[in-house]
């Protein structure tokens, strides 16, 4: 894609009849990155082969060439393999690191963007690089678009979403497959442009901090009248980054001031607490 330092070769995901194909097209083209966003198996169907070695220290064979599973990493959402690429007696061997992730639904999005834009910070920005889901056209599309707009933001270019789609439809047909992944472009783009346009510390980077960004989460969702749930938010937080808000002292002043936030948004919200509360004694509630 013209604006993206990258370079992508879309895929549909091998089959038992195409993994031989596959392979010879990673050794041909000395890819050293392959992105898989499926599990093998989705919904009782078939999405993927599994085209490399289960264990580390195993190997296999597929035509030509030997692929041998060198270790396996993990984090919450991906699972990182590193294999070695051999073709018989050929001293030229590669290494090849195989990035799965593990929780984006067929014809649908990840329930946040910022695992996406983990994911496109782990893909090196030198060499081609493979990438599959299970048609190679849904999922596999809505990432190279995102990448595509946020090396155009980095740069400082005009980005119009609908243009790129069209441009990556010309290359590959169905690129993005449906509304929501054309909506989750623009709102992980946004989740860029939200985490990028600020710095926050304080010393461990924990308590003052997830303190500050969970108020700020709060209060994005107040001003857009969506539901707010404090509790969520924070163990959300804490999912990415542990120990964020780090006593009760800090959770309730993420309470006091969403409060004061409101407070300054409603005129009348004394008289809404009093009513409030005399709606609760009437009605007889404990607890």
């Amino acid at each position: 894609m013209e604006g993206c330092q990258r370079r992508y070769i879309a895929t549909q995901g091998p089959l038992e009849t195409t993994i031989g194909d596959f392979w010879r097209m990673i050794y041909q083209e000395s890819i050293k990155t392959i992105v898989m966003l499926c599990k093998l198996v989705e919904n009782g169907k078939v999405k993927c082969s599994q085209y490399w070695p289960d264990l580390p220290g195993t190997h296999k064979s597929f035509s030509i060439l030997t692929i041998e599973n060198k270790g396996i990493t993990t984090e919450r959402k991906f699972t990182v393999y590193n294999l070695r690429v051999s073709k018989g007696d050929d001293k030229n061997s590669m290494n090849v690191k195989l990035i799965q992730m593990c929780d984006w639904p067929d014809r649908a999005v990840p329930t946040s963007g910022y695992a996406v834009l983990r994911l496109i910070r782990m893909i090196p920005t030198k060499g081609a690089c493979v990438i599959h889901c299970s048609a190679g056209i849904g999922r596999t599309g809505t990432i190279v678009a995102i990448d595509t707009i946020l090396q155009r933001l980095w740069n400082a270019r005009k980005v119009n979403v609908k243009d790129i789609v069209v441009e990556m439809r010309k290359q590959r047909c169905a690129s993005v497959q449906n509304e929501a992944q054309y909506i989750f472009i623009f709102t992980t783009a946004l989740d860029y442009i939200r985490v990028s346009a600020c710095v926050i510390h304080c010393s461990a980077g924990i308590g003052r901090t997830g303190t500050i960004v969970a108020i700020d989460t709060i209060l994005q969702r107040l001003w857009n009248a969506r539901k707010v749930n404090v509790k969520d938010i924070v163990v959300e937080m804490r999912k990415q980054r542990c120990a964020s808000v780090q006593n009760e002292a800090q959770y309730i002043f993420i309470f006091t001031t969403a409060l004061d936030y409101i407070r300054a948004k409603l005129p009348n919200f004394a008289t809404f607490v009093d009513d409030f509360h005399r709606q609760v004694a009437k009605a007889n509630i404990i607890g």
